[in-house]
């Protein structure tokens, strides 16, 4: 067992939380990162750095120093799009971590595609582009419709799905504006219902089956996630074949220790897996819904590999199986000006967590990305129907109000 007691952990926004709990469980330190000074995690932590989590190289001299300082036993995430910060970092101090070039192909989804495509796995048809020229002969090759988006983005932000080539430029110069690569990609847009399937790779290179949860969406031309339902409506046949193209893909990127996580889609042609990470989810599900569904704790799982420890079968393997349901909440676009009904929500029987991304005086903005989202609503029951019912019921006791920025003095 190490004495070294600090988790370099990056990232201090909600979903940040349970993993400091979990580290100061454990006895250890939380040294933080965020470039929001502010950020929602950094009142619990035991050092905090101001620094943006895409940072690699801060983060690696960051690593170093509090190698030097003699104490450093982890670098760790929990649903933040920073794998390839968290692999380099844990490299450059010599801790146990996923592969840098395993992570770094997951931050591109261009690779990631063609990385899928050489080794002959299912996938849409795809082309990485640099102009609007060259967008429109790709989208002319692929055929209508298909989804642009940028490269190294996660939570939809810059995608949008086209009907129409007269969609093309603003689409494109959006996917432009969020990514960092100076290119975007060109998509085909299939169709069939979304999963989020979560799996991780322990110390001997077992890949442990954690869950598969469902992914409702709207908001068309931009996939905005609604929340997720936990676990899927999917049967075993199906669950079995979306697990064997994730461990296939696990395999093809090269993710060799922790968390593999990826977004998948039931085609008519079958399972596709649209994009891999080398992270637990976000969203809330590692977060909250796992634990409460299955009473399994992956998370912890996770943690215990980045700290050098051998995972825990007990973690990962389900004592009860309930079904939680994670909704987000989508009052009026505008200022907030009031957040009501909290307490009346969580009095619900099945309601577990209401929690608020957003406070009253800040803005709402028209529902585009996975960010815009204000707030979610927890619930857990015996039957599905149980707990969307709770989540139901919670969204209609919560009222948000909000008013044209513009109105408000």
């Amino acid at each position: 067992m190490t004495d070294k007691r600090t988790v370099l952990l990056v990232g201090a926004g909600l979903l940040q939380v349970p993993a400091i709990e979990l580290i100061h469980e454990l006895g250890l330190r939380v040294c933080a990162t965020d470039r929001d000074p502010a950020a929602a995690a950094f009142p619990t932590c035991d050092e905090t750095v101001v620094m943006d989590t895409k940072d690699v190289a801060g983060h690696v001299e960051l690593a170093r120093s509090l190698c030097a300082r003699g104490d450093l036993a982890a670098v760790f995430t929990e649903g933040a799009d920073v794998e390839v910060t968290v692999a380099q970092a844990a490299a450059a101090a010599g801790l146990p971590g996923c592969d840098p070039a395993a992570a770094a192909i997951c931050a591109n989804k261009a690779e990631f595609r063609r990385v899928c495509r050489e080794a002959g796995l299912p996938g849409p048809l795809f082309e990485e582009v640099g102009s609007l020229a060259d967008a429109r002969l790709a989208l002319r090759e692929i055929g209508l419709p298909v989804i642009v988006k940028p490269l190294d983005n996660s939570g939809s932000r810059g995608a949008t799905k086209l009907a129409a080539e007269s969609e093309l430029e603003n689409a494109f110069h959006e996917a432009m504006r969020w990514g960092g690569t100076g290119t975007v990609l060109i998509e085909e847009c299939l169709s069939g219902p979304e999963q989020s399937v979560e799996t991780i790779v322990d110390q001997d290179g077992r890949q442990w089956r954690c869950n598969v949860v469902d992914r409702p969406f709207a908001f068309d031309p931009y996939p905005v996630e609604l929340g997720h339902d936990n676990p899927t409506v999917l049967d075993d046949a199906q669950q079995e074949a979306l697990y064997e193209l994730v461990e296939q893909s696990t395999r093809v990127v090269g993710i060799d220790l922790g968390a593999a996580k990826a977004d998948t889609m039931w085609t008519a042609r079958g399972p596709v897996v649209l994009e891999m990470t080398a992270r637990l989810s976000g969203g809330f599900h590692a977060q909250y819904t796992s634990g409460l569904a299955y009473g399994t704790n992956d998370i912890k799982a996770c943690l215990d590999l980045a700290l050098g420890r051998s995972l825990d079968p007990a973690d990962v393997t389900p004592r009860w199986q309930r079904h939680s349901i994670c909704r987000a909440l989508f009052p009026e676009p505008g200022l907030i000006t009031a957040i009501d009904g909290v307490d009346d929500a969580l009095a619900i029987d099945g309601v577990e967590h209401v929690i608020f991304r957003m406070n009253v005086g800040e803005e709402i903005r028209p529902y585009r990305t996975c960010a815009d989202r204000a707030g979610f609503v927890i619930t857990c029951a015996d039957t599905r129907e149980a707990a969307l019912a709770a989540a139901d019921a919670a969204r209609q006791a919560i009222r948000v109000g909000t008013a044209p920025y513009a109105a408000v003095d």
